[in-house]
């Protein structure tokens, strides 16, 4: 068996040497690169589809990693976005989805994001899990919450069923002017849960959580 740790006296290209050498380590290597490979073929091929449907609309983007980072708004893609996080896709491009529609347009779909979110949290773990889908919804709820909508994102920080992933509802929170935020702030800084977050927060954020 070749001692796979790195030792100090070894340059990279040695220590590479010294990895290739052993058979298992190559074994290993290959069928990792070949899972990828077909992770990144799946992805692909579920991306054309969308972006086919995305572009009949207006929108011409050359994948879904890019429209994440879109600045012009979208809202035409919001119901073709929606039914497509409802497929069976992989958990990567789901959690892509579900980030695309982390935007204050999608306001109107909000309680479907909700609910695909405790869906989410609550389905078993699948094989081979890549990504956080719930994380993703959990943006989008929270991205999609207007000032009308905060007694319900602080009920949902409260439900602990959506576990460590309600951390991304407090920043909506921390913007917001309504007293229910303020106060449901005050009530989780010292919660394990929330205190690292809550508790890095300086100037204004300071005032506001007491």
């Amino acid at each position: 068996m070749v001692d796979k740790k790195w030792r100090s006296n070894q340059t990279a290209e040695e220590f590479q040497a010294q990895l290739h050498a052993d058979p298992e380590w190559v074994r290993r290597k290959a069928e990792r690169d070949a899972y990828w490979k077909e992770v990144e073929a799946r992805y692909r091929e579920e991306e054309r589809v969308l972006l086919s449907e995305l572009k009949a609309v207006g929108i011409d983007a050359p994948s879904i990693d890019v429209l994440v980072k879109r600045k012009e708004p979208y809202p035409q893609a919001i119901p073709i976005l929606l039914r497509h996080l409802r497929m069976p896709y992989s958990d990567n491009f789901r959690e892509q989805i579900a980030r695309c529609l982390a935007i204050p347009d999608a306001a109107y779909v909000r309680d479907e994001l909700i609910a695909e979110l405790f869906k989410e949290e609550r389905a078993p773990l699948r094989e081979n899990k890549i990504k956080n889908v719930a994380q993703g919804l959990a943006c989008a709820v929270a991205a999609s919450t207007t000032e009308a909508n905060i007694p319900s994102l602080v009920a949902l920080v409260k439900d602990e069923s959506l576990g460590s992933n309600r951390i991304l509802f407090l920043r909506r929170l921390r913007r917001s002017k309504r007293p229910e935020a303020s106060e449901v702030l005050r009530d989780l800084k010292d919660d394990p849960t929330f205190s690292k977050e809550i508790n890095s927060w300086r100037g204004a954020a300071k005032k506001k959580v007491g």
